[in-house]
């Protein structure tokens, strides 16, 4: 049974009296989320069941809350210098001294070396992939 001195401080939203409180209160009941992605969570069905929260509602009085800012500032930036190594170009020296400097690219090339070739080939069956690749193949063979 609920206190009745504590009965009042309970917030309803239908008790408010204007859209732009309903969606400041809103906004502090789903955790202070960024504009962007509380209309695409908005969009995606998420808030079906929240009253009076609509993507037009929500662009027309999205508060600006120090609360959304402030947990936005933790994060680390991302993308601003790659991880990878970068890859000196191939120098070959022929025969007859002259040095030839080929670039790196990607190919789809597969190199193979044989050492004390026997009559026995042996593999490494992985089996079945759980899920199928883009040209619809689910076994990968290893040499």
């Amino acid at each position: 049974k609920l206190d009745t001195v504590n009965e009042e401080a309970i917030s309803n939203v239908y008790d408010l009296p204007s859209t732009e409180q309903i969606v400041r209160y809103l906004h502090a009941c789903a955790g202070y989320p960024t504009k962007s992605t509380w209309l695409k969570a908005i969009k995606g069905g998420n808030y079906a069941t929240w009253p009076h929260l609509t993507t037009e509602a929500v662009r027309k009085h999205f508060p600006e809350s120090n609360e959304t800012h402030q947990g936005h500032m933790r994060g680390i930036k991302q993308g601003i210098r790659s991880t990878k190594e970068k890859k000196e170009p191939m120098t070959i020296k022929l025969d007859n001294g002259e040095v030839l400097t080929l670039p790196l690219k990607k190919h789809h090339d597969i190199s193979v070396k044989i050492n004390d070739a026997k009559e026995t080939m042996y593999t490494d069956q992985t089996g079945a992939f759980p899920v199928a690749s883009k040209k619809g193949n689910r076994y990968i063979m290893i040499l």
